[in-house]
């Protein structure tokens, strides 16, 4: 909430995910308008864009404009596990973030895994003080998820080769294939643990897209 001195009400931010989300810290920009950070699960909004999270709790990044409190730009990462910044500063017309990620998670086009559990993430992005990352619009369809046999996984189209990675919580990698060039690859299951996975896909060895896995 922004306040005049003499504590009447300018404006309230409104919750930007309607699930949960948390705001963990908040700094400013040169034009004095607001950097908050956090962590949210579902689908956060910011202006006409969403973001959905891809597991248990994904970081955040949001510009809010200081006049009238509406969300004017944002950034968001993570992956199955949980993953959330803590700390923000202003440097310039970049944004700095600190917190934490767990197993395996992306952060626009670079993937991190962990070395167990959670790790420490340090991290830049510029532009966001200016206007909209636009979400990907790269999408993929893993049907049926859950699973306990075979999952098809359907692609983009796209000129690239791509390649599947499929890892575990701990990060390892439990599958993969390479130089797939069709728009829909099956994957078999059967043979995994129950629990949950996480799907990377690669092209031309630039990560595209993090998708989380149930298998029963």
């Amino acid at each position: 909430m922004k306040s005049d001195m003499l504590g009447n009400g300018l404006w309230v931010l409104n919750e930007l995910c309607p699930s949960d989300n948390e705001l963990s810290a908040i700094s400013f920009t040169n034009d004095h308008d607001l950097i908050v950070t956090g962590g949210f699960d579902g689908i956060l909004e910011a202006g006409n864009q969403f973001y959905p999270s891809h597991g248990s709790y994904d970081a955040y990044i949001v510009h809010v404009n200081a006049s009238t409190g509406v969300p004017i730009a944002a950034a968001t990462g993570g992956g199955p596990g949980l993953d959330m910044f803590y700390g923000t500063d202003v440097y310039s017309n970049s944004v700095l973030v600190t917190g934490f990620f767990e197993y395996v998670a992306q952060f626009d086009t670079t993937t991190l895994v962990s070395s167990g559990g959670r790790d420490i993430i340090i991290a830049k992005t510029e532009g966001l003080i200016f206007g909209f990352n636009e979400p990907g619009d790269q999408k993929i369809t893993v049907y049926p998820n859950p699973c306990d046999d075979l999952v098809m996984i359907s692609f983009p189209k796209s000129s690239g080769q791509k390649q599947i990675i499929l890892r575990n919580t701990s990060g390892q990698v439990v599958f993969m294939a390479d130089a797939i060039a069709t728009e829909h690859y099956q994957v078999d299951v059967s043979s995994l643990p129950p629990g949950l996975f996480c799907i990377q896909i690669l092209e031309e060895g630039k990560s595209l897209i993090l998708e989380k896995l149930i298998v029963y």
